[in-house]
Order: C-alpha cells, then sequence, then structure tokens
C-alpha cells in the first residue's frame, strides 16, 4: 500500500498520500486543524456503480472509490510506488502531484478546491484537471 508524508517547505502543513483498498487520495493537513483538503489522484482499478457503493466504503473507514461515470483513461494506476511519484509545493497555497512526470493533481489550498486528470468531469472527486 502507498503512503507518502510531505512537509510544507512553507509553513506547518503536511501532505499526505495514501492508497487504500480502491483508490488514492492525496490529504492536506495542518497540525492544529486536522484535515485542510482532500484530492482525488487515481483508483487503483475497483470502480464502483452506485452512491450505495461508496456510502459502504466511507462506512467502512474507507476512502470514496471512484464512480464508474466519472472515470476516464487517466483514473486507473496499478502498482503505484514511491519512485513514480513526485510533489511540488509550488507555493503556500499551490501543491502539484504528478505520476510518472505528468500532472494527476492540482490542490488550491486557498480556494479548497482540488483539479485531477483522473476525473472526466466536475464532481465529488474535485473538478477536471483539462
Amino acid at each position: 500500500m502507498l503512503y507518502l508524508e510531505i512537509s510544507s517547505p512553507y509553513n506547518q502543513e503536511t501532505l499526505i498520500i495514501e492508497e487504500d483498498q480502491k483508490s488514492i487520495w492525496a490529504y492536506l493537513l495542518d497540525h492544529k486543524q486536522g484535515i485542510i483538503m482532500d484530492g482525488f489522484l487515481c483508483s487503483t482499478g475497483t470502480l464502483v456503480n452506485s452512491q450505495q457503493e461508496i456510502k459502504a466504503a466511507i462506512d467502512r473507514g474507507l476512502a470514496p472509490p471512484l464512480q464508474t461515470k466519472f472515470k476516464n483513461n487517466h483514473s486507473i494506476q496499478t502498482n503505484l510506488s514511491e519512485k513514480i511519484i513526485s510533489v511540488d509545493w509550488y507555493s503556500p497555497n499551490q501543491i502539484l502531484i504528478y505520476i510518472n512526470d505528468i500532472l494527476y493533481l492540482k490542490m488550491l489550498s486557498d480556494e479548497q478546491v482540488s483539479y485531477s486528470l483522473a476525473v472526466n468531469q466536475d464532481g465529488p472527486y474535485g473538478k477536471q484537471l483539462i
């Protein structure tokens, strides 16, 4: 299971990239407030079709798996490792996450919005990165 923890060069925030059974999410944390925001990085291969399946995963303490209707060609990434993921803390409020040097997730903490290459439309997984 993938787990990365990167400290901000600008402030007391920490970025955690975490894989669970079905998806990989990035979480921006402040040491005092907890989770500031999150962003959907990609799916590990198992997609779900309904809101009930998403709710069941959340009830089990997992991150929301990707719903099929949001899938695109970039959504599923298998066998990811720390070696192919890179993080650019571009500014205090902008974090860029790459997989194999391709920008997959842009997190804007001042706007509380994330842009993901792994979704085909704006929705509960963030906005589509175009």
